[in-house]
């Protein structure tokens, strides 16, 4: 089962957000080649010194992976660093989904991106939405593909920390605005 989220955006301070994917297992994963495992995404190195140290699989329009955050987690985005960090950019993928689940059965899909094969590292960020699992799905739609990524990173916070939500706000092309948002630290604000 999947579903989307459409036409939402939450406003949240980078600072408040932590990397919560490094250390946490790989679930699954469509393949890899040799010691270039799917670990490799979330061994807390952006851009490791050691070439070895990656996520590569190649030979099919798409590959996948599933994190498990071994626990639930308000995710608002994700940061992935792709070949160009340490080899030729060209390698870097063009197209990739992300979805968010809480039990591996039901997905809902945050992300869907293509165009942006020239940036190295590939930031998303979107609304809030709780999930413990993660599937990172880099693809082509024509032809099959070779992945180096170096990391994935799923930026979130704990559950015990909600961001307010903001009414709806529109804005026009050159308009700015202000917006005043409250946050609940729950158990994080008790000494």
């Amino acid at each position: 089962t999947s579903k989307s989220l459409e036409n939402a955006v939450t406003v949240v301070s980078a600072s408040l957000l932590d990397v919560v994917s490094v250390g946490k297992t790989i679930d699954s994963y469509s393949d890899c080649i040799d010691k270039h495992s799917p670990r490799n995404l979330i061994d807390g190195e952006n851009v490791p010194s050691n070439m070895d140290n990656k996520w590569c699989v190649g030979g099919s329009k798409s590959q996948w992976v599933i994190i498990d955050l071994e626990e639930p987690f308000n995710i608002y985005g994700f940061r992935a660093y792709d070949t160009g960090h340490k080899e030729d950019a060209n390698g870097n993928y063009d197209c990739w989904k992300i979805e968010v689940s809480n039990d591996k059965n039901t997905w809902t899909e945050v992300v869907n991106e293509q165009g942006r094969q020239s940036e190295n590292t590939k930031y998303d960020a979107i609304p809030g939405i709780a999930g413990r699992y993660v599937r990172f799905t880099p693809y082509d739609n024509d032809v099959n593909i070779t992945l180096r990524i170096w990391e994935f990173q799923v930026l979130g916070v704990s559950l015990g920390m909600k961001l307010a939500d903001v009414d709806d706000v529109e804005l026009s092309g050159a308009e700015t605005r202000t917006i005043n948002m409250a946050y609940d630290l729950g158990a994080l604000s008790k000494g």
